[in-house]
């Protein structure tokens, strides 16, 4: 009552001045929401980062989902964040046990998978792989879906090979055709 005071100096009974008073209190709490809602609207973003982790075979029968590989995201604001997928392959970032939020405003991420030092859940060590994600330049909340397969580096009967040449040959290859590329 306190804030309407300045606005009103005399207390009147008139219908005409309670209607005015009436509208002098809308008015100025209409103003106090806006302005709060505009102070606060760059701290409500909500971001997240979700996805699956599946194994990459050249028959898309073989791929399935990963668990047990450890997802890291890495910020350019220093931010250093990791967990492990679960048995559906599934991760996610949105808060920590104490509710702060992980992916944040006006940041850059780089995502790294990788089941190389531990296997997945299928006993199998996969290599590394990295996506980008960026929260710069976003307006809204946003869920962010980061999906990836990973090459199983321990598969070796059943990754594809090419019988005419080993793996010199094919880096050779690779080499003389960087130029190109």
């Amino acid at each position: 009552m306190n804030l309407f005071k300045m606005f009103i100096f005399h207390k009147r009974t008139t219908p005409f001045y309670t209607s005015v008073k009436m509208k002098v209190q809308q008015i100025v709490i209409l103003l106090y929401l806006l302005f709060t809602s505009f102070l606060v609207k760059g701290q409500d973003l909500i971001f997240m980062l979700e996805g699956h982790v599946y194994s990459s075979f050249e028959e898309s029968e073989n791929a399935h989902p990963l668990g047990n590989v450890k997802v890291r995201v890495l910020g350019t604001d220093g931010s250093a964040i990791e967990t492990i997928t679960d048995p559906t392959g599934y991760y996610e970032f949105e808060m920590d046990s104490a509710g702060a939020r992980l992916i944040n405003a006006n940041c850059s991420y780089t995502v790294v998978v990788s089941a190389i030092d531990e296997p997945a859940s299928d006993g199998n060590k996969y290599f590394e792989s990295k996506g980008q994600e960026t929260t710069i330049g976003i307006a809204e909340s946003t869920v962010f879906i980061k999906d990836f397969a990973l090459v199983c580096s321990s598969c070796v009967g059943l990754m594809p090979r090419f019988p005419f040449m080993d793996c010199t040959t094919l880096i050779e290859m690779i080499l003389l055709m960087s130029p190109i590329l």
